[in-house]
């Protein structure tokens, strides 16, 4: 599809290693992508990374890269000059080190000066990395947060607790690539996709304007009871889990279905009430339904919760 044809414009900045592993690990299969961007400040690693744009930042007239990343003039009028023309920008980032940490934060003000609908998705460090980088990540989303639509964590310390032993199905580094692109998928199914019931980015931004924590889940299901089966694998999706069901103001079901010959509203809406019933009767909820014969199940079901209050 030519890209001038598509209504919004969608890009991807990645920052840092972990960022950029992330993006290019992914860069050939989003689809509606406009543009994708790599910052860095490892010329090797930037070197390496697919991406449309990569831009090197935190350097010296020597050209060498320096601990504490800055973003010079001429670093912001790059990113202003790769943004300008997008309308809906995903950050994605590693927290705890330098690169990601230092900078997303102001990357996301520039998308926000410029009204620019910033998605961040923070990657969160191992616990065997220690106290430090859990608190330089955490104050890494905090400063983030006030200026983009909504940040989405990923931790891979929840991937590290979960994952089998070998690692035979999915290699551990690569589970944050597969749930980001889940992320970004289900972005573009609500808010760019015709669908059989659909919302737009707008409602997407009032979903994840509450305050609050994020997390989302998802899961595919085949054969008798499918959507009830992919509902339940969504919540206990490691980046969800159960327990934070009550505890969140706002929720979103997507529902994917790759076959239209199934009775398709009766069972949306059994979905859904399905769903809705295990949720306080004050969450403030959205959905959509799309086809997508893409999908290897019969049913696909993403589910994103925002204004997750603190477990503690």
């Amino acid at each position: 599809m030519d890209k001038s044809t598509w209504d919004t414009k969608f890009g991807v900045i990645a920052v840092g290693g972990a960022g950029s592993n992330v993006l290019t690990d992914n860069a050939k299969s989003l689809p509606y992508i406009h543009r994708t961007i790599a910052i860095d400040t490892d010329p090797t690693a930037l070197h390496d990374a697919v991406a449309d744009i990569k831009l090197l930042v935190g350097a010296n007239q020597a050209n060498q890269t320096i601990p504490n990343t800055t973003l010079s003039i001429t670093n912001i009028h790059q990113i202003i000059d790769a943004v300008s023309d997008l309308d809906i920008v995903f950050i994605v980032a590693g927290m705890g080190g330098v690169t990601g940490t230092s900078i997303s934060s102001n990357i996301a003000e520039i998308l926000q000066n410029h009204n620019i609908a910033g998605l961040a998705v923070a990657i969160m460090p191992f616990n065997f990395e220690g106290e430090k980088h859990k608190e330089i990540a955490l104050n890494g989303v905090k400063t983030l947060t006030p200026h983009v639509n909504g940040v989405f964590q990923i931790s891979n310390e929840t991937f590290a607790n979960t994952a089998d032993k070998n690692h035979r199905t999915v290699p551990l580094l690569k589970h944050a690539s597969l749930a980001f692109a889940q992320f970004y998928q289900c972005i573009i199914n609500t808010s760019e996709k015709p669908g059989i019931v659909g919302i737009d980015f707008a409602d997407v931004a009032s979903f994840m304007s509450n305050d609050g924590n994020t997390a989302f889940g998802y899961g595919s299901a085949t054969g008798e009871n499918s959507i009830e089966t992919a509902i339940q694998r969504a919540i206990d999706h490691p980046l969800l889990t159960q327990r934070q069901l009550p505890l969140a103001s706002s929720a979103l079901i997507a529902f994917e279905i790759n076959n239209q010959n199934h009775p398709i509203m009766p069972i949306i809406c059994h979905g859904f009430n399905v769903f809705r019933t295990q949720l306080p009767p004050d969450t403030v909820m959205f959905w959509c339904a799309i086809f997508n014969p893409e999908i290897n199940h019969d049913f696909r079901v993403t589910i994103m919760l925002s204004g997750i209050s603190d477990e503690n």
